[in-house]
């Protein structure tokens, strides 16, 4: 009888530890809310942001956290970069085929001595008059039959 009261007293004793570490972990919880924004405002980057805001203490209103950081950058962060700076863009929904823009003028040379000048530019590349090279079709089909 002794040896099943100790027994059961061990299991009370433990059963009132898992209880106060439950109890405090509940007081010691952080707010989903808050939890929801620190991981929306680091899930746009690998490491923490350098300008990370700090969080308002309890009880201050704080501004909501944005909603969706995608993982590519948008148009207005497109036209914002260091890219745009370097060739602009059209307006918003343009589309256009890539490649080198047109000009309304032809800037090819007319007379032979400019054609000599533009081709040698550069002098470490000179120009190249040879004709493209055909393209090398790799057939990696493995199922010719099909």
């Amino acid at each position: 009888l002794e040896d099943g009261r100790r027994e059961l007293e061990a299991i009370v004793t433990e059963g009132d530890t898992r209880i106060g570490e439950i109890h405090r972990a509940r007081e010691a919880a952080i707010p989903y809310p808050e939890l929801l924004a620190y991981a929306q405002s680091l899930s746009a980057f690998t490491s923490a942001p350098p300008n990370m805001p700090e969080t308002a203490p309890p009880g201050l209103p704080q501004a909501p956290p944005p909603l969706f950081f995608p993982p590519f950058p948008n148009e207005e962060k497109m036209r914002r970069g260091h890219l745009n700076a370097e060739a602009p863009l059209g307006v918003p929904g343009e589309t256009h085929s890539v490649g080198r823009r047109t000009s309304s003028r032809s800037p090819s040379p007319s007379s032979p001595t400019d054609q000599l000048a533009h081709a040698h530019a550069n002098p470490y590349r000179p120009h190249d008059s040879r004709p493209p090279v055909e393209i090398f079709d790799l057939d990696l089909d493995l199922n010719p039959d099909l």
